[in-house]
């Protein structure tokens, strides 16, 4: 057959007299190089591999296989992957049938051996896991690739008598679970090693196909065919790659050697002329996850592994990265004792911290049950980690001298950071933090007594002003007479009293449930007017004062209680907001008027009277005077820091949250509707559910309380394995912990695991959305009234309390009993994707951009790079997946911690590898995203500081941990641009909304719901629809609008949603 004659002679494989037919001409049928490779690329997406490119380098690898004596400098082909990756299953399911007498698979074999079975021949030899093999270093040194001709020679035979020659051409195919390094001529830095790596199959995918013989007899045959059809192209196009090797090596520096190029030149050649159509230009590239790297990974999962290995002292448990911090930053000698008996000591090398780390004792102590790492594999591994020096003396006690490797101890915190060791570190700092926050606000009472004697404690002589008590209608014209003569601004305050002693002391915050006794009004005169609502009236005041620019402190309580009274004040400024604004800080960090007065005024403002009755007829002179100075402080506050906003540009990001004052206020009267008998019966499921989980908990352990932990030790302790134990999550005291979080980390081995969870999450349903609901609904509505504030997180969101709407369960049944009571109906809208939106804009990644603009779900979208299919095919699981991926990586989860989010938040299953992919491709396929989050975390790190798009900034201490700096830079701007686009919103639907037909209820994070009359839903739907874009565009001008907002209606919150 002529086709035969060219690159394959006679269909025969091996050379000499010792040959196989692998293959006859009866099988050759012409076929497309497009479509057999198209064929090749559908069969290994079967498998998860760790980048998408894989595939096609893979299926190109696969299809020259018959040809690759005819190519000099073929590369190592290696491929990585742990238990259940389906490596050998790739083997011994495709690519050995494939190829039957072409490939042969070897385990255990010695050089030897392997040079008698292959040498002089064409085979291909496969060694699957073959780390393990005693005579490592000859077999690798087999292969070394050193000869000009691209061979190696292998001599052996009986002394005496002239020896055997074994020419060894072969590209061999390593499948392994790492790749080592310390070999002679450093093998896994050789530059034709090209590494492909396998992850975890994910459960829901089904197990790849097995072809049968006459399907592999098809497939070989269109390979050959379609190869040798396209031989001439495939050739001329390898000239074209040689031509630009100088550019690539130029272009990677030192990574590679030109004869890298070389390598590659064939199977890119394959590449470009299989998927010519979709990319015509020729791409002579090395693809980055062949090298560099993937020489890395495996250090840092090793080092993680350690860090997070957990041991037992004298009966204590201690994690091995707090005992590396306390041995290194607190100079602990016992801590380093601890450390010396399992194979690791901190040390000093030449100025800098270092960890030595002894593979052979890690290996007795730390994964002495662990079958994955070998002491060669610990110490290769490590050896990867920039700056590790391998075979370095380092004493490890007196007289106890040892060769380790030495890896700094700033490598250590970088991987502590990166591989979800930075949960347990960030913890622990963050308690710290605490403390040392608590300390700053906690003072010694000498010291506050010495601070207090430098205080102003009497603003009103300090001031030179006087109060005026009004209790008439003349006393009152005469008083707003000389309030509006001045054009400066009108700090005003209030006093509440509760309406009902039975109401307790939310009586007096409530709107509903108290009433106004004072109102406090300076405007930088000689006097304070306090004015007494059981002399007066509010329809008293002048409507005039209403409509100028009013200051208060924590303004949207003034407003809410106004409001309730019928005033509508519109131009309120707010000095808490101010002060938000400019530091940085929630309401919890020293917000008050008091904590202000001390830092801005200098003043001690006495509170002593704040809890005194406000509702007897008389009231006293020192309650008076209590109620002015509030308003003279408000005054002095606003004129000391408003300044500031516009020499820190901090104006826009100030209006904002002022503007949506109005709105937040009329949301907190109007409340949330709930159906009371759909509550009483989701209780009742939820007690039941409770009950039911109790009976089978106990049908397994006993009569037991499921919510007492000493009894559930007992159980564990005397049913769990030691080696379970000794990992197991202990409290202070050493006992076993039991929280959800814990036993959810071994729920495999514990039969009662899912009914103890269903049992604890009715439990707190039922107490804190059951009863706990019932008690935050006001007595005069009906309604839920939950309290808002603007200043309440750090990234600019809305946060709320009594109850906390901000946090309710997704849960259906739940949603169902909020109800528009009849007449009414729910409209809802939210905004979608709402953060990767705000992403995509601030990072200017171009293919986020672009997929809005055609309106394409970035979550499919996401999905199709990772599971490796269209978007059309994406399933409903796997997009779930993406979701969990995109922000998971978008808030700069670590693959370690993002393992536990996805579980967690998201009911996704991953594996670490996965996880890994997961986060590889997730960084390839949005590059700009990548270079923003790199950018802005150098940033934060010099300039301690960070702000979202209208110029909220969110200022760090020196010495704040570098993991929480970038953890942080990542977070603000994008949930801050997105908080923004929600109170711009606001306002818009405040000023277009007839509040007589329809009322915000509720706004939680990016959706608002509003409740409308009947009548009036279309065009409340239309008010909420074109509000939330306008908020988003007064942010984002030039924001793609497309599918931003979703509006829907119903009956109740679900049915609307």
């Amino acid at each position: 057959v002529e086709i035969l004659k060219k690159p394959v002679v006679n269909g025969k494989l091996l050379e000499g007299d010792r040959y196989k037919h692998w293959i006859s001409p009866q099988q050759i049928k012409k076929a497309s190089l497009k479509t057999t490779f198209e064929k090749v690329c559908k069969h290994l997406k079967q498998w998860e591999w760790g980048d998408e490119e894989m595939v096609d380098y893979m299926a190109a690898f696969i299809m020259l296989y018959p040809f690759h004596k005819f190519m000099n400098y073929r590369p190592w082909l290696y491929l990585l992957g742990g238990s259940q990756s389906g490596k050998t299953t790739l083997i011994e399911s495709f690519i050995m049938p494939l190829y039957s007498n072409l490939v042969m698979k070897m385990d255990k074999s010695t050089a030897h051996s392997t040079a008698q079975e292959i040498g002089n021949t064409a085979i291909i030899p496969i060694f699957d896991e073959f780390e393990k093999f005693r005579r490592l270093e000859e077999i690798l040194e087999l292969f070394k690739m050193t000869s000009s001709k691209g061979g190696g020679v292998k001599k052996s035979g009986t002394p005496g008598k002239e020896p055997l020659r074994f020419e060894i051409k072969q590209m061999p195919f390593f499948a392994s679970i790492y790749t080592p390094t310390s070999i002679k001529g450093d093998f896994a830095q050789d530059n034709r090693t090209l590494i492909f790596k396998l992850s975890k199959n994910k459960k829901e995918r089904q197990a790849p196909k097995i072809f049968t013989e006459d399907e592999c007899k098809e497939l070989r045959g269109n390979i050959i065919s379609s190869v040798i059809e396209n031989w001439n192209a495939i050739s001329s196009t390898v000239k074209s790659i040689e031509q630009q090797k100088e550019n690539i090596v130029k272009s990677l520096g030192n990574k590679i050697t030109s004869r890298t190029v070389n390598n590659f030149c064939y199977t890119l050649a394959l590449i470009h002329i299989a998927r010519e159509g979709k990319d015509k230009t020729l791409k002579a590239t090395v693809p980055e996850w062949s090298y560099d790297d993937i020489q890395r990974d495996d250090g840092d999962r090793v080092l993680t592994d350690i860090l997070h290995a957990r041991i037992n002292y004298e009966g204590k448990e201690h994690l091995i990265v707090d005992l590396m911090y306390s041995a290194i930053e607190e100079n602990n000698e016992e801590d380093k004792q601890i450390l010396r008996k399992n194979g690791i000591t901190p040390a000093n090398s030449k100025g800098e911290q270092i960890i030595a780390f002894d593979s052979k004792q890690i290996k007795k102590t730390l994964f002495k049950q662990d079958d994955y790492y070998s002491k060669l594999h610990i110490g290769d591994v490590l050896e990867r980690l920039p700056g590790a020096k391998k075979n370095q003396n380092t004493h490890f006690g007196q007289g106890d001298t040892r060769r380790s490797t030495q890896v700094p101890f700033s490598v250590i915190k970088e991987v502590a950071r990166g591989g979800g060791v930075s949960d347990v570190r960030d913890l622990a700092e963050k308690q710290e933090s605490t403390k040392e926050q608590k300390a700053q606000h906690t003072e010694s009472p000498q010291k506050a007594k010495q601070k207090e004697s430098t205080l102003i404690n009497d603003p009103l002589k300090h001031y030179k002003v006087s109060v005026e008590y009004i209790t008439t209608k003349e006393q009152t014209v005469s008083a707003f007479a000389e309030l509006l003569t001045t054009n400066k601004p009108i700090a005003l305050d209030i006093e509440t009293y509760s309406k009902d002693k039975g109401y307790g002391d939310k009586g007096g915050l409530d709107p509903y449930l108290s009433e106004i006794r004072l109102v406090q009004c300076y405007s930088g005169g000689e006097k304070i007017y306090v004015f007494d609502l059981q002399k007066v009236t509010l329809k008293d005041f002048p409507k005039e004062f209403w409509k100028r620019q009013l200051v208060c402190h924590n303004a949207l309580f003034e407003l809410q209680h106004l409001r309730h009274k019928g005033i509508h004040p519109k131009k309120v400024d707010c000095t808490l907001l101010i002060a938000h604004t400019l530091s940085g800080k929630t309401i919890k960090w020293g917000m008050s008027l008091k904590k202000l007065c001390e830092k801005a005024l200098k003043i001690n403002l006495s509170k002593e009277q704040q809890v005194s009755n406000w509702s007897v007829e008389t009231l006293s002179k020192e309650q008076i005077e209590y109620a002015s100075i509030d308003a003279l402080v408000t005054f002095k506050l606003f004129e000391k820091i408003e300044p500031f906003l516009k020499k820190k540009e901090k104006a826009l990001s100030y209006e904002t949250k002022k503007d949506a004052q109005h709105s937040l206020t009329k949301m907190k009267l109007s409340g949330l509707y709930i159906n009371r008998n759909k509550h009483q019966s989701l209780m009742d499921q939820w007690k039941q559910e409770q009950e039911e989980s109790e009976s089978k908990i106990k049908d397994i352990l006993g009569e037991i309380n499921p919510n007492s932990s000493k009894q559930l030790n007992v159980w564990l302790k005397e049913n769990m394995d030691k080696q379970t134990l000794a990992k197991w999550k202990k409290t202070k005291t050493g006992k076993l912990q039991t929280s959800q979080d814990v036993l959810k980390l071994y729920k495999d081995q514990i039969p009662w695991f899912k009914d103890h969870e269903r049992f604890k999450g009715a439990g707190k349903n039922f107490s804190t959305y059951g009863e706990g609901l019932l008690k935050q609904i006001n007595p005069i509505t009906g309604r839920l009234h939950s309290d808002v504030f603007l200043a309440g997180t750090v990234t600019g969101r809305l946060s709320s309390a009594k109850p906390n709407c901000q946090n309710f369960p997704k849960d259906k049944s739940f949603r169902e009993i909020f109800e528009a009571p009849k007449g009414k109906t729910l409209v809802l809208a939210d905004y979608s994707q709402m953060e990767l939106r705000v992403a995509s804009l601030i990072s200017q990644d171009k293919t986020m951009l672009k997929a809005y603009e055609n309106g394409i779900d970035l979550h499919k979208k996401t999905a199709s790079f990772v599971a490796g299919v269209s978007e059309t095919e994406v399933t409903k699981e796997q997009r779930q997946q993406a979701k969990a991926i995109n922000f998971g990586f978008l808030f700069g989860q670590k693959a370690q911690g993002f393992v536990n989010y996805a579980r967690d938040k998201y009911g996704v299953v991953m594996s670490l590898k996965e996880a890994e992919n997961a986060q590889r491709k997730f960084f390839q396929t949005y590059k700009g995203l990548k270079a923003w989050q790199e950018k802005i975390k150098k940033e934060v790190v010099k300039n301690l500081k960070v702000q979202t798009p209208l110029g909220f900034v969110r200022y760090f201490e020196k010495g704040t941990n570098q993991w929480s700096l970038e953890n942080e830079a990542l977070n603000l701007p994008v949930q801050g641009g997105a908080a923004e686009s929600i109170l711009k919103a606001l306002k818009h639907i405040e000023e277009k909304l007839d509040w007589k037909k329809a009322q915000i209820i509720n706004c939680i994070h990016d959706e608002i719901i509003i409740e409308s009359d009947d009548d009036y839903v279309e065009e409340a739907g239309k008010i909420l629809e074109e509000g939330m874009m306008q908020g988003f565009l007064d942010v984002f001008p030039k924001g793609c609008t497309r599918d931003l907002v979703e509006v829907g209606k119903g009956k109740n919150w679900q049915e609307a949603k």
